[in-house]
């Protein structure tokens, strides 16, 4: 019987897996109806709102982790010819995959311990809340960096087919625009809404300047983007003066999450070309090489 090889394959697929796990974490937070409130979200008895409201971010931690196996095999799998660049960059980004891991997990964990008292502004744990969002955010943008260094070292170590250029090159651009979102998010916060839209719950029932917005770990689900399309229309329908601070929130913050899947969608692409010629019978005798 022929022994089986452990190939560095393996890793891309347990990369693929995450980004899938990271789509269906997307859609699987839908729909926001009346029931999500923060009322509902901490009442002892309303465990099922809960844990509808948290699913999504748990299957993201599962991503994340996936998506961390993946980069640390492309380390194990690299040639050692001209590779500190190559060694720096994967390094970074799996440090940016764990911050985007840990911080959601202890959201996580720390919502399901206070639940209760997890938006009581007599406490600390809407700050703490807010914090981990913060960082999360942080790690978001440097994982976009660092996925588009990745691509440039991966056309640069290694002879890539054509479509395999294409894979990465797409990878680059749409990173790239990914992080120019991040960084308007993140610098222009004072002056519109972009990011509380991102990391904060607006209440289905809500109207500007929506009041009791609470901090939410969900901020890229198909439920947050629906939430936020509504906005323009309740600016218009309540002629609020400085309606464009959150029009133009709402917009910086629903291209973003059509830009997040997208980067999810060009990675599945990028490293699906990357599995097949994994596999190229040429590579056989180095099996855990890239």
């Amino acid at each position: 019987m022929k022994k089986l090889k452990f190939r560095f394959s393996y890793f891309i697929l347990a990369g693929l897996l995450g980004f899938v796990l990271q789509i269906i974490s997307f859609f699987s937070f839908a729909n926001q109806n009346s029931k999500i409130t923060s009322s509902s979200l901490t009442n002892a008895k309303s465990t099922t709102v809960f844990m509808k409201f948290i699913t999504s971010s748990i299957i993201l931690t599962i991503a994340t982790a996936f998506i961390i196996i993946m980069v640390v095999g492309y380390l194990i799998g690299k040639k050692k010819e001209n590779a500190t660049g190559f060694n720096t960059v994967t390094i970074g980004l799996i440090t940016s995959e764990s911050v985007i891991f840990v911080t959601t997990l202890v959201y996580i964990i720390f919502s399901c311990i206070v639940r209760t008292k997890m938006f009581n502004s007599s406490s600390k744990n809407p700050d703490i809340l807010k914090s981990l969002l913060l960082i999360r955010m942080i790690g978001m943008m440097l994982s976009y960096i660092f996925f588009s260094l990745f691509a440039y070292e991966i056309l640069s170590a290694k002879k890539n087919s054509r479509i395999g250029k294409v894979g990465q090159i797409m990878i680059i651009c749409v990173n790239f625009v990914a992080i120019i979102l991040m960084v308007v998010t993140l610098v222009s916060s004072s002056s519109n809404k972009a990011f509380s839209m991102l990391t904060e719950l607006y209440p289905i029932s809500s109207f500007p300047p929506y009041d009791g917005t609470i901090p939410n770990i969900n901020g890229f689900t198909l439920a947050q983007f629906r939430r936020l399309t509504f906005v323009f229309d309740e600016c218009s329908y309540k002629n609020i003066d400085n309606a464009q601070i959150f029009t133009i929130g709402a917009s910086i913050a629903l291209i973003s999450q059509i830009i997040y899947l997208l980067t999810i969608f060009v990675n599945i692409f990028a490293f699906l070309v990357q599995l097949i010629e994994s596999f190229d019978i040429d590579r056989d005798e180095n099996p855990m090489e890239i």
